[in-house]
């Protein structure tokens, strides 16, 4: 399941890294149609979300929005991507956890952007390059951070505000090792 988890993961930043020409969009869309129908196909490989651990949310566009799904920590650490997910919408933005401290901030940018799976008028991948996650907390149980982005597509003129983003999980125990 991890290696599923490192596949969908790969498949992601690919979908967003390409550059912005029409084919390549077009080659985007489709990883992004595999993404997921494979997010559908492999949903054990992933955590249910509680308020007590694994947990993301935000506003898109104003909306709440709840993830119900969250890669577990070690594809987190591994991928260096947090990855949650509600059918088939999901926010993913690059993260390493490798001594992460409290008080971070990192802008997203053109080559260290945030992914939105959304569906506004029909066109449903996203690339967030305005914003900035901060990590709030990092301990040795959770790390918890805020985010937030303006997210825009080559085929809209529009824009979704990821705003009042949060997120949590749990640092995991047999990883810990690993770090040091």
């Amino acid at each position: 399941m991890k290696q599923t988890a490192v596949t969908l993961t790969l498949f992601l930043i690919v979908a967003f890294v390409l550059p912005a020409c029409n084919s390549e969009q077009d080659k985007a869309r489709q990883a992004a149609e595999q993404i997921k129908s494979t997010m559908k196909e492999h949903a054990p490989g992933s955590v249910a979300t509680s308020k007590n651990e694994y947990y993301m949310k935000a506003k898109l566009n104003g909306k709440d929005w709840e993830a119900t799904h969250m890669m577990p920590y070690e594809v987190i650490m591994s991928a260096s991507r947090i990855i949650a997910y509600k059918g088939d919408e999901w926010i993913g933005f690059p993260f390493s956890v490798e001594r992460v401290k409290a008080g971070e901030k990192r802008d997203f940018n053109e080559s260290n952007a945030a992914d939105l799976s959304f569906d506004l008028d029909g066109n449903s991948l996203w690339g967030g390059t305005k914003g900035e996650v901060e990590v709030t907390k990092a301990d040795d149980q959770l790390i918890e951070g805020r985010f937030n982005f303006t997210a825009t597509s080559s085929r809209s003129n529009k824009a979704v505000e990821v705003s009042d983003g949060y997120f949590r999980f749990p640092r995991n125990k047999s990883a810990q090792g690993a770090r040091r």
